[in-house]
């Protein structure tokens, strides 16, 4: 007695079909009529050419077949189906031969399992159950990857499931990239992910390694993103993707591989790249022009001190004037002197303190002088209102040549600051002789 159907079989059973091919009626009907309590579809054949011409009409998922039949047999029927439609049709060999020949031809075949007569009722429905297992399993998965199939064919980025050699799928948006209609026409022309090379112009900031696939090269790397360039049909530019390599956590050895693309991205940073280098460029000219601007500055800062030490020795020579005249008068009176003889002692020191006094003042101007055209080294406190003194004791002369009178109010008449001493100076030796020039013009 059969066992009953437990609803996991009959969810198997209910999605499978099969086809039982032998020529005793004795032995085709019994399982017959077990197997159509369980299974979706059960066809039926006597002999091997009928069974052939079932398989074609009807495409069942497993053929139960005896080997010795008329018209064809078993294993001519079975050569058959796999000349015309490969090796994924499951075929379980009902026979009473044992002969060794029989056997190494069922291998060959690819017979899925090699049941001998007489068989128990038993044995085939564990053989079935296990076929069907096998069955409902692939077609779940098959209909697992269709639902991510679906999802993928939404994303807008550009997907390729790869177990490294072979391209398992890509999705519509990398389909349209290449212009091919389905799935399927792609996979004619680009089945191994080798095959990529002529689409795959370069990848950014790597080298392709000669003796290795550019996946390969990615996953040698162990960086997992990269920008690459992709060259479609029709397109006269390779355009450029964020590229991204996943292997799956719960599959490993294969990977998902991710492009986005980037294509304005990049031209925007080329763009970047080229105004950065125009700047750069303009920065140089720009340094350029300052250096000169500087340049300029100096020469005429140099001129405007050599205005300035000409402006002193015009103010040395005026301050040298009476120093010199007074030497010529005492000269002369120590000449008269001689000639009266009325040279005394007293007379000599007298005159020699005079020569001593005027020679003191010039040597003073001198002094002067030196410091003011001698730059300021550091930073020093001095007092504003005694370096302005300074300056106006040196052009005194000139000063009081022109008949101009200066005067100094100064709230604080010891206001010192943090600062370069000689260079307020020739700042205030020009005022002062811009100042005495301004006037004596008007």
């Amino acid at each position: 007695m059969a066992k009953p159907i437990s609803l996991e079989e009959n969810e198997f059973f209910s999605l499978v079909s099969l086809l039982i091919v032998e020529d005793e009626d004795e032995i085709r009907e019994p399982l017959v009529r077990f197997f159509k309590k369980r299974f979706k579809k059960v066809y039926t054949a006597s002999n091997g050419q009928d069974g052939f011409e079932a398989y074609e009409l009807y495409k069942p998922d497993i053929i139960i077949t005896d080997i010795q039949m008329p018209k064809m047999s078993g294993l001519d029927m079975t050569r058959e189906i796999r000349e015309k439609y490969g090796f994924n049709i499951p075929i379980v060999i009902l026979t009473a031969f044992s002969d060794e020949d029989y056997l190494l031809k069922s291998i060959e075949l690819g017979i899925t399992r090699y049941i001998k007569k007489p068989a128990e009722l038993k044995v085939i429905e564990n053989t079935v159950f296990d076929i069907s297992m096998t069955i409902y399993q692939y077609r779940k998965v098959e209909e697992l990857d269709l639902r991510v199939h679906d999802l993928l064919d939404l994303l807008n980025n550009m997907i390729i499931l790869t177990d490294g050699k072979i391209i398992k799928y890509a999705n519509r948006a990398f389909l349209n990239f290449v212009r091919y209609h389905t799935f399927e026409e792609f996979n004619d022309k680009y089945y191994l992910i080798s095959d990529l090379d002529s689409i795959v112009v370069k990848i950014e900031d790597f080298i392709i390694k000669e003796d290795a696939t550019w996946f390969n090269s990615m996953l040698e790397s162990n960086r997992g993103n990269f920008v690459t360039f992709l060259h479609s049909i029709n397109e006269n530019q390779p355009k450029a993707f964020a590229t991204y390599v996943t292997e799956l956590p719960r599959n490993r050895g294969n990977y998902i591989i991710s492009f986005s693309d980037i294509t304005l991205i990049e031209e925007d940073m080329l763009k970047l790249r080229e105004e950065a280098k125009k700047s750069i460029k303009l920065q140089i000219l720009i340094n350029e022009e300052v250096s000169k601007h500087r340049e300029q500055e100096q020469l005429l800062i140099q001129q405007s001190k050599m205005a300035a030490m000409g402006e002193m020795m015009s103010a040395i020579i005026h301050q040298w004037k009476q120093p010199l005249n007074a030497i010529t008068i005492i000269s002369e009176q120590l000449e008269d002197m001689i000639d009266f003889k009325e040279v005394d002692e007293e007379s000599l020191r007298s005159i020699s303190r005079g020569l001593l006094g005027q020679a003191e003042f010039m040597n003073q101007t001198i002094e002067d002088f030196r410091n003011f055209v001698k730059p300021s080294k550091s930073k020093d406190i001095f007092c504003v209102k005694s370096a302005m003194i300074d300056m106006i004791n040196l052009l005194k002369p000139q000063i009081d040549q022109k008949n101009i009178e200066i005067n100094i109010e100064a709230k604080n008449e010891s206001y010192n600051i943090l600062g370069y001493q000689n260079e307020l100076k020739q700042v205030l030796l020009n005022l002062l002789n811009n100042a005495r020039d301004a006037i004596t013009e008007h």
